[in-house]
């Protein structure tokens, strides 16, 4: 269960960019699509582990909106929880232009309508880079009502983690280490 409010929520940066690709390719053909954001709650906070993308007879990707049937819905909710141990933290899907509010049908269809569930609107297709967060339509759910974060709370609430590294030790590092 989501607590009513996060007060913080996770991203791995490989996470956020694999989204960003799945939505990117249904956008080339001018199409809406949704990523639902899998993970766990710690207290407060949330951690984001898993990208889940609705596909197949229960989902519909078109211009104009996204339809996911009851039956998908229960399938996915029921992946994350089984042998994952994770519910569904947010939805995440595309419009076409710069517009990153709620539609009426965002309003009136979400994947989940918990308090404290988030949808994440991002613009243009997902084409080119993503954008900083604060220019995500993030928007959360209470008593009912979804409410956009500003900018500011974007920034106190979402932290977008690093989560692969290459790094490069010198020869003076490794030496230190081995008391030469």
């Amino acid at each position: 269960m989501i607590p009513a409010a996060l007060t913080r929520l996770w991203l791995p940066r490989t996470l956020l960019e694999r989204s960003w690709q799945l939505l990117r390719a249904e956008g080339r053909a001018r199409v809406e699509s949704e990523v639902v954001w899998g993970g766990r709650c710690f207290a407060d906070e949330g951690v984001v582990f898993s990208i889940v993308s609705p596909v197949g007879e229960g989902a519909y990707h078109r211009t104009g909106g996204i339809s996911v049937g009851p039956m998908t819905i229960a399938a996915l909710g029921q992946w994350l929880r089984g042998a994952q141990g994770q519910i569904a933290l947010a939805q995440v899907h595309s419009h076409p232009g710069a517009w990153v509010d709620h539609s009426h049908v965002d309003d009136d269809e979400p994947i989940a309508c918990d308090d404290g569930f988030l949808s994440i609107v991002w613009p243009h297709f997902c084409q080119g880079a993503p954008p900083p967060a604060t220019e995500w339509g993030i928007h959360e759910i209470q008593a009912g009502r979804w409410r956009r974060w500003t900018a500011k709370e974007t920034e106190a609430r979402l932290r977008i983690i690093e989560s692969e590294a290459v790094i490069m030790g010198s020869h003076r590092w490794a030496d230190a280490l081995e008391g030469r």
